[in-house]
């Protein structure tokens, strides 16, 4: 068994409990609203549909092809939830 002095101990707990504080902290603040540049440039960027790419490789099967949202929920859970959440 390892020894660890009280003073360790002590640099430990208040290390763990300064990084949950920064957490929650980081957790309650509220979003910003986007500035009319951040608008443009998402715009420009991130148009919506993308333009087509193209047959899937090969190697894929039927599931990796497919990109229908359900498909992709089957390794994706969590952005599947989101998206069908919205």
């Amino acid at each position: 068994m390892i020894r660890v002095s009280a003073g360790v101990r002590g640099a430990s707990v208040l290390l763990v409990l300064v990084a949950a504080g920064a957490i929650a902290r980081a957790d309650s603040v509220a979003p910003q609203a986007i500035s009319g540049a951040d608008k443009d440039f998402l715009a420009r960027h991130w148009r919506r549909p993308i333009a087509p790419q193209g047959p899937a490789p090969e190697g894929f099967s039927p599931l990796e092809r497919s990109l229908a949202p359900e498909s992709c929920g089957t390794c994706h859970p969590n952005q599947l939830a989101d998206i069908t959440l919205t």
